[in-house]
């Protein structure tokens, strides 16, 4: 079916990012075909900025959206206390999860504490043992729950590291 331009620059315009990596936005596949309706619309000299190899092949190219499935990138288990928290973001791990054995021994999980004020923030890591992660890591934070804590998780150990978010 074809759209009008005004469509197709309608439709990108009203992308939302899932979730923001290395200051690129992640949105889903469909929505990264709209941004790219709308970016060949007219023709640019906007091509990224290029890196190349000391033989002068491309190395990459710089990019502003990423596209990902959603429920892969939100993909998830947890285990929580009445005061803790603890996520694994392992998706290969969740995924064979169902099959009673997993690729390692140890996963990582990521620890989040309620303070006083009733806000949830990253504490740190810890390793659960397979065993561990098998029987006790049955449940599954919503996509809402996961869009929240996402940019805590993404940005783990940098700067630019959100403290924390009220629940």
């Amino acid at each position: 079916m074809a759209q009008s331009i005004k469509e197709i620059i309608e439709q990108a315009e009203a992308v939302e990012p899932i979730a923001e990596k290395d200051g690129v936005a992640i949105v889903s596949f469909p929505d990264a075909a709209a941004k790219a309706n709308m970016e060949h619309l007219e023709p640019s000299a906007k091509t990224g900025l290029r890196t190349y190899n000391n033989d002068g092949s491309l190395a990459r190219i710089r990019y502003e959206v990423a596209a990902i499935n959603p429920a892969n990138y939100f993909a998830n288990r947890f285990k929580a206390t009445k005061t803790i928290l603890r996520v694994v973001i392992d998706w290969r791990a969740i995924t064979e999860q169902p099959l009673g054995k997993i690729y390692t021994s140890h996963v990582t999980a990521y620890v989040f504490k309620r303070d006083e004020e009733k806000k949830l923030y990253l504490d740190g890591v810890e390793l659960v043992s397979d065993a561990d992660f098998i029987s006790d890591y049955t449940n599954t934070l919503n996509e809402e729950a996961m869009k929240e804590i996402a940019p805590m998780l993404a940005n783990f150990g940098t700067n630019i590291t959100e403290s924390s978010i009220p629940i």
